[in-house]
């Protein structure tokens, strides 16, 4: 292959530099979206309250289910404390600002730039094989290998 159709090669293979990204796709998510809020925070105590409490209940002897169970009812008191005090601090209700997303106008470090070419593997070519095993066989493969005989089998 000559320098110039290796060049032409190559040409084919470089990578465009990727198309600048919209406003819209750089904000992120909705703020309003992401934003905590204390209602989710209780459900999510309530939740994981109810899943350890039927754990709890369903696969421990009586004595050592209800001991389990009032102590993560006691964390859920706890927890919910913490809820209410973090919203009495203002810490649901501040609306949080969406740092913007810069993106580099190069490639991206994993794309690579420059044109590198591997050689391709060599072809399977499995014709003197199977030569060789049917001169072992005398000329001709047993009955059971060939197709029509697996499709007449069943």
């Amino acid at each position: 292959m000559s320098a110039a159709d290796e060049s032409a090669a190559t040409a084919g293979d470089r990578r465009s530099p990727p198309a600048p990204v919209a406003a819209t796709e750089r904000a992120g998510p909705d703020p309003a979206a992401v934003e905590p809020e204390l209602g989710a925070f209780l459900l999510t105590v309530a939740g994981v309250t109810v899943m350890f409490i039927a754990v709890f209940q369903f696969t421990l002897s009586a004595a050592v289910a209800q001991l389990l169970t009032i102590a993560v009812l006691a964390v859920t008191v706890i927890s919910v404390a913490i809820g209410f005090t973090l919203d009495l601090l203002g810490y649901f209700d501040e609306p949080r600002p969406t740092p913007a997303v810069r993106r580099a106008a190069g490639p991206a470090p994993w794309v690579p730039t420059a044109g590198v070419r591997r050689p391709l593997p060599p072809l399977l070519d499995f014709d003197e094989d199977l030569a060789a095993l049917q001169a072992a066989f005398g000329g001709e493969f047993p009955r059971r290998w060939s197709r029509s005989s697996t499709a007449t089998a069943g």
